[in-house]
């Protein structure tokens, strides 16, 4: 039997390190997630309907808003906004 070669000598993790170069939430940009959705008979599938309904006839699109506040908690907000992208079939 043959001896096995040695370990590579590695450094150990510096957790604080990765830690302080990790961004939290609260140093985010506030965050635009557009739903999906094309048909005002649709908008009972998401958490504000009336307001959907409102975007999709004024063709616009409705978004979610996530904005973060000082600890770190997500504040959600409901809104209209023109398309970025006009959706091609």
């Amino acid at each position: 039997m043959t001896d096995l070669l040695p370990m590579p000598q590695t450094n150990s993790l510096d957790f604080q390190s990765i830690q302080q170069d990790m961004q939290s939430p609260r140093d985010l940009a506030p965050v635009i997630q557009a739903y999906e959705i094309w048909d005002a008979r649709y908008c009972e599938l998401t958490p504000r309907p009336f307001l959907c309904r409102k975007c999709i006839l004024a063709d616009q699109q409705f978004v979610r808003i996530l904005t973060f506040e000082s600890d770190g908690r997500p504040v959600r907000k409901y809104a209209c906004k023109a398309f970025d992208h006009p959706y091609l079939y």
